[in-house]
């Protein structure tokens, strides 16, 4: 079973996208990690903790930033939310920057607590989604690599529909929330409609705590293309899952326009679940990537409307690569059955599958749905299934 919500006002810039999550009682002994960040003068957001046990639960909520460290306590009675306003919290603590962590301790019952962050600038349209990282303590220490499949480059790829002469400025995030240096390996991987490339970036240890700024602009003086307007990024690290956690953001100046892509280290050989919507006023790319050392043959199949199905050819990927459908979404080209989407099939769900390897699989997915009437693009994301997911 897939939920999730979708928060806005019709008519309005400004909206959110919560993806629903289960609670998974192995995971006892951790944090939730995130990232504050406040592009503008004129942006907040929001840091809201809900308590899903039967009892209260205490813990400490904690910002972090060059400065040094801010720390609220926090007593969450029985199915109780919380909102703290970053803004706020940062003015409180003295912080001049504009990014830092986010970490949310619990005495007992962390599986119960659920973090989420938003971001928002009324006055610019803006509004993002933070995504919150689990951090357990007991998992053992191993090499991870995060993935984001969907970075907006300078430019904007016509089917966001932003205005002409937009230039975004793609840049990531990255923290560091363990309590020892952390090394980190990162590997940009760009596409323009002609051709493909890759880019090592060199990254120097991050220090315990540290959040830093890393401007993806600077590859063009490295020789990308002007008319790149996607990439993938892999971040590989040694550690424990949470200890590196990383957003990846493609904004405007004004921040009115932009994407954001969520970095992720599941690999599934299934995900299911994720929201398609296509209409006159928005638009869907779906990705889907291979991250295996063998080639991976992949079906994507959307459901819509009660019984609706549409099936695109299956397609064998080489490691690495990646597939984009929105362009068959938006064209109704047939599926392998001869099937169009019918002009009233508005949105739905959808299942990316490995048809090789059926027992762990290598597949990590992306998908932004776009507004053209705001210049939202908001990602969401799908559920792995059955065996679960891979570092």
């Amino acid at each position: 079973m897939y939920a999730a919500v979708l928060v806005q006002r019709l008519g309005h810039l400004i909206s959110f996208h919560f993806d629903a999550y289960p609670i998974f009682p192995e995971f006892s002994s951790g944090s939730r990690e995130g990232i504050w960040w406040l592009p503008q003068s004129t942006s907040d957001g929001y840091v809201v903790i809900s308590n899903f046990a039967a009892r209260m639960v205490k813990g400490r909520l904690i910002f972090t930033a060059d400065e040094g460290r801010y720390a609220t306590e926090l007593a969450l009675a029985p199915h109780q939310t919380q909102r703290i306003s970053i803004r706020d919290a940062v003015q409180r603590a003295g912080f001049k920057g504009i990014q830092g962590g986010i970490r949310v301790e619990a005495e007992a019952d962390v599986a119960s607590v659920y973090v989420a962050e938003v971001l928002f600038d009324e006055s610019a349209g803006f509004s993002a989604i933070m995504k919150v990282f689990e951090r357990d303590r007991n998992l053992l220490q191993q090499s991870y690599t995060l993935r984001a499949p969907l970075i907006g480059l300078a430019t904007p790829d016509p089917m966001l529909a932003y205005p002409t002469g937009t230039i975004l400025h793609p840049n990531i995030l990255v923290r560091n929330a363990a309590d020892t240096p952390v090394n980190a390996a990162v590997t940009v991987k760009w596409r323009s409609p002609k051709t493909v490339g890759r880019f090592p970036l060199k990254l120097v240890p991050l220090a315990p705590e540290e959040t830093r700024l890393l401007d993806l602009t600077t590859l063009q003086k490295d020789g990308l293309p002007a008319d790149a307007n996607w990439a993938n990024v892999a971040i590989t690290y040694s550690g424990r899952p949470g200890d590196l956690v990383a957003i990846a953001n493609s904004y405007d100046t004004t921040t009115r326009y932009g994407i954001q892509s969520p970095f992720t280290d599941s690999l599934s050989f299934m995900w299911k679940g994720g929201m398609w919507h296509v209409d006159p006023q928005h638009n869907t790319l779906i990705t889907t990537g291979n991250a295996g050392k063998k080639d991976a043959t992949v079906a994507l199949t959307l459901f819509y409307g009660e019984n609706g199905i549409y099936e695109l050819p299956e397609k064998t990927l080489a490691p690495g690569e990646q597939m984009e459908v929105g362009s068959l979404i938006r064209n109704q080209i047939p599926d392998k059955k001869g099937r169009v989407l019918p002009p009233d099939a508005m949105e739905g769900s959808y299942e990316i599958k490995d048809l090789k390897d059926t027992q762990i699989g290598y597949l990590y997915e992306g998908k932004v749905i776009t507004d053209k009437t705001f210049g939202h693009a908001t990602y969401g994301c799908a559920e792995c299934c059955m065996y679960g997911g891979v570092g």
